[in-house]
Order: structure tokens, then C-alpha cells, then sequence
């Protein structure tokens, strides 16, 4: 008998090690990612009007501050001599937010009553701007502010322009006639260094609106108020 066929054939194969690296590859690819950062410029309520002096007046649509200014009415009420006070005034509080420099210009629709010389008249409201604040976390507060100086104050606060005459006189640029043509009245540097978590934080100023009540005409007034803030 024999032994021989008992026996299987083994088979053994290997691959060398360095072998097997040397068959590995590598691929890669590029793309390109562009951005343009434009100037950007936005203006909302600084917080709510308020309202002073006034006989019968109101504030509707008043809005917080970050709110859209549209829909807010104010009503001076009664500016006649049965109204005791010695002005009517409001503050409407403004909020800016740029990330280049700005410009903010104001206007008024203008109701002159040339027919009657004795009604009121976009001159016998005063205006002013103040209180500017780059506090708001998030602002540059390295950033410089330049309103336009004969513009700066509460009108409420100065003294009769003109003495001379029988009615009360804001000065020019004091008063809604200065605003019947769009007037700049303040610019500055970059706002924004960040965008704040609560979305509200910018420069913020006041602006003022005054009637000293006196012996108009009997009548009405309605003028709209517009701020546009803008790249310079």
C-alpha cells in the first residue's frame, strides 16, 4: 500500500507588503468661493414716542424700539391758547445701523397756508435732534457722529428767535420749514462692529417736535415726517 495518496497539495500565496501600497492612489479637486460684502445702512424706531403738554392729544401705532417706523400718529391736539402749556412736544428716539459711513436726512410735507398768514405754519414747529449714543453692545463706539450743529437741541428749550414779533419764532433751521426740503442733518462713521444677539442694538439719538400753543387761526395741520438713512 501506499502512502502517497494520502496526501493533499497545499497552496500558499502572499502579496509583499510594499507591494500592496504601491498600487494606492490619490485624487483631488478645487473650487472657488466669492462673496461680495456691500454697504448696508438701516434706520427703526429708537424705542417709544412720547408725548408732552398736549391737550387732547395721542400717540397711535406707537412701536418699541427695533420696530418699522410706519404707522405712528402722532396728535399735538388742541396748540391754541386753551391749552395752558408752554409747548406741546413729542420725542420720537431713532435707531441706525451701518457698516460704512451715513448719512441721515429728514423731510416734511410741506402745509403752508399761504391764504391765511395767521394759520400755522411749517415754522411754528420746531425740530431738533440729540441725545446721540454709540453705547448699544455690538456699535463701533470708536466711531465719530457729526450732526448739523443748528439743528442740535430740543426746540422747546431755546429761547423766542424774534422777540420782535407778536407770534413765538423757533429759529430757521429749528423747525419743520427748514425740513420741507430734505435737509441732512447728521453723518458719521461705520456703525456696527457686530450684529448683537437681540438684533436691536445700534446708534441711537432723539429727535424733537414742538408747538408753543398761541393765537393761530382755527384750523388743522397734517405733515408727514420722513427719515431716510443712507451711504454718504
Amino acid at each position: 500500500m501506499t502512502r502517497a495518496g494520502a496526501y493533499g497539495l497545499w497552496v500558499v500565496g502572499w502579496v509583499a507588503a510594499g507591494s500592496a501600497f504601491a498600487q494606492q492612489t490619490t485624487d483631488s479637486g478645487t473650487i472657488t468661493l466669492q462673496a461680495t460684502v456691500s454697504g448696508y445702512v438701516d434706520i427703526a424706531s429708537g424705542g417709544p414716542a412720547t408725548l408732552t403738554g398736549a391737550s387732547g392729544g395721542a400717540i397711535t401705532g406707537n412701536t418699541t424700539k427695533g420696530g418699522l417706523l410706519t404707522g405712528v400718529t402722532i396728535n399735538l391736539g388742541d396748540v391754541s391758547p386753551l391749552n395752558a402749556n408752554a409747548f406741546v412736544r413729542t420725542t420720537v428716539p431713532l435707531r441706525l445701523r451701518s457698516n460704512i459711513g451715513y448719512s441721515l436726512t429728514i423731510s416734511a410735507t410741506d402745509f403752508t397756508n399761504a391764504a391765511d398768514p395767521l394759520a400755522i405754519q411749517p415754522g411754528d414747529v420746531g425740530f431738533g435732534i440729540d441725545n446721540l449714543s454709540r453705547a448699544d453692545n455690538g456699535v463701533n463706539a470708536a466711531g465719530v457722529d457729526t450732526p448739523v450743529a443748528a439743528c442740535v437741541g430740543d426746540p422747546s428749550l431755546d429761547p423766542d428767535a424774534d422777540p420782535a414779533t407778536a407770534r413765538w419764532d423757533f429759529r430757521p433751521q429749528k423747525s419743520l420749514a427748514y425740513l420741507v426740503t430734505p435737509r441732512k442733518v447728521l453723518g458719521g462713521d461705520r456703525i456696527m462692529r457686530a450684529v448683537p444677539p437681540s438684533l436691536i442694538g445700534g446708534l441711537t439719538l432723539n429727535t424733537f417736535f414742538a408747538v408753543k400753543p398761541q393765537f393761530f387761526s382755527p384750523g388743522s395741520f397734517t405733515t408727514q415726517v420722513t427719515f431716510t438713512v443712507s451711504t454718504p
